[in-house]
């Protein structure tokens, strides 16, 4: 899937879906897929103080247009 627009996470803080950041995201380049995650990295909740760790099991990609 390389026509994605970018990527969510469910929070494990506040239960709704928010935006994997630029710099922590996947992305495509020449079919092959980048900046992969390995582990976990720690992301913040906009709604309510606090971090959470998440694996790149963890990302949904989403379209915003089919």
């Amino acid at each position: 899937m390389n026509t994605i627009d970018g990527y969510y996470f469910v929070c494990k803080l506040c239960g709704d879906h928010h935006e994997v950041p630029e710099e922590v995201a996947p992305y495509w380049d020449n079919q092959t897929q980048r900046n992969v995650l390995v582990g976990e990295v720690s992301l913040p909740c906009p709604q309510r103080s606090g971090t959470a760790q998440y694996s790149y099991g963890d990302f949904q990609a989403y379209r915003l247009t089919e």
